[in-house]
């Protein structure tokens, strides 16, 4: 229809977006899970501009118990509007025990390390064995 959706609603604006007020309840990942009746949890997917941190610290038994893989865009811009540095974000998933790759064209993986985090990128953490 022409419109374009950039896919950029986020916790934490930047200068160059729209800011819209709007009240939405968020609830952590480690009060979530017990609940469910999950016998194990393999993968979790976070594309949730800026919030990706915020979200896995609000998980860190269910990381520690579970180990699952993890896909995690990270974003430079939305990284420094939610206050920390994408280097620092990866540093942390590696320090949780994890094994960081960026995901190339076609689904080709190269492993990648904290420090060599570009503008944008889509991670894959896989847990070191």
């Amino acid at each position: 229809d022409g419109t374009t959706n950039e896919g950029l609603a986020s916790l934490f604006p930047a200068s160059e977006m729209f800011i819209s007020d709007r009240a939405v309840s968020v609830k952590q990942l480690d009060e979530i899970w017990p609940s469910l009746g999950l016998d194990r949890v393999d993968i979790i997917k976070l594309d949730i501009e800026g919030a990706e941190w915020s979200a896995l610290l609000g998980g860190q038994q269910l990381l520690s118990r579970y180990k699952p893989v993890l896909l995690v865009e990270i974003g430079r811009s939305t990284c420094t509007a939610a206050g920390y540095r994408a280097e620092d974000f990866a540093q942390w998933i590696e320090d949780q025990g994890y094994q960081l790759f960026m995901i190339k064209d076609g689904g080709r993986q190269q492993e990648v390390s904290a420090e060599a985090m570009g503008d944008f990128q889509n991670l894959l953490a896989l847990p070191r064995q």
